[in-house]
């Protein structure tokens, strides 16, 4: 890491990557009212965390900051059934907090294969057509590839903290080339009260998948 300027901040390595409000997705944190985050939104990013550049940035505006997050490299995610190999990935987020408010929006830009054993054997399964599926060679091909997936996560969140109260609203939009990592678009809306040691909240949620039918024969 090294500091630039007192408001430039430039990091190579392993860093959270600057997707949603609350970036570290599968590790706990304790600022966090609901400790892990809701999962109706962040589960469209399996990734958290991204080797390479990431450089922050902070300005003082007449009325409040304006923060802005880039990040640029690669992960690699591991699951029990294989891995996913990112060989790319660029973020970008800007968030402006004035008084008790914080607005954030965000985007990020993937390009990753998928080396996973169960979805391997299934996909051979389909194509091979021991299931009498006619067509699933083709719209596999076309629809469902396991390399060469480019994947774009869109991002907005709006906080507002006044004493004990807090309300959180994040949306998320999902896009890819291949329907394994179907459209989806997400949101949440969270409300808190600080009760001395308890924070009580109620949160509602939803995702909807947009990916069109694949047409299998």
């Amino acid at each position: 890491g090294w500091d630039a300027q007192p408001n430039l901040n430039l990091k190579l390595g392993r860093t959270a990557l600057p997707v949603f409000l609350h970036s570290e997705t599968r590790h706990l944190g304790y600022a966090q009212t609901t400790v892990r985050p809701v999962n109706t939104v962040y589960q469209l990013n399996p990734f958290t965390h991204v080797d390479g550049l990431a450089l922050r940035h902070a300005r003082s505006l007449a009325q409040g900051e304006l923060r802005t997050e880039f990040s640029a490299g690669r992960a690699e995610l591991a699951l029990p059934s294989g891995t996913i190999d990112a060989d790319r990935m660029v973020s970008l987020a800007l968030r402006y907090d004035e008084g008790p408010w914080s607005l954030r929006v965000a985007g990020s830009d993937y390009r990753f294969d998928m080396h996973l054993a169960n979805v391997q054997r299934l996909y051979s399964q389909l194509i091979a057509g021991t299931t009498a599926c006619t067509n699933c060679a083709a719209v596999l091909a076309a629809r469902a590839p396991l390399e060469g997936v480019h994947a774009q996560v869109q991002t907005v969140a709006l906080q507002h903290e006044s004493g004990s109260w807090s309300l959180t609203a994040e949306i998320a939009r999902r896009s890819s080339n291949n329907s394994i990592v179907a459209d989806s678009l997400a949101w949440y809306v969270l409300a808190a009260h600080r009760l001395d040691d308890w924070p009580p909240y109620v949160v509602l949620g939803a995702i909807r998948f947009q990916e069109p039918p694949l047409g299998l024969q």
